[in-house]
């Protein structure tokens, strides 16, 4: 979710940038009509720019929506393995602490 936040942020960032950065571009290419133009793609951009970033909230957020059973899974898999190798380990018949206790008993 934090990667899709940031998409948008980013995108309305860059939509305000637009504004101001397109004429000032247009205008060193084309002059006064290369203004004109760089201002009507600051004006698209302020508008497709933030949509583009919500739809890539969207995504994103659908995606590590599909991620998370994987993960758990993983994860559980991986604390309940780690619980089992100590378990046997301490019920194994060669496990230190019962070689040190046998030695006690001789």
């Amino acid at each position: 979710m934090l990667q899709g936040t940031g998409a948008v942020l980013k995108s309305i960032m860059s939509a305000l940038a637009g504004i101001f950065v397109e004429p000032l571009e247009g205008a060193k290419r084309d002059g006064m009509k290369g203004a004109f133009m760089g201002f009507g793609k600051g004006i698209v951009g302020l508008v497709l720019k933030p949509v583009a970033g919500t739809l890539d909230l969207f995504t994103l957020t659908a995606r590590g929506i599909a991620n998370t059973p994987t993960t758990v899974y993983l994860k559980v898999n991986s604390i309940l393995k780690k619980k089992s190798d100590k378990n046997v380990s301490r019920s194994s018949p060669m496990s230190p602490s019962k070689l040190a206790h046998s030695k006690e008993l001789r």
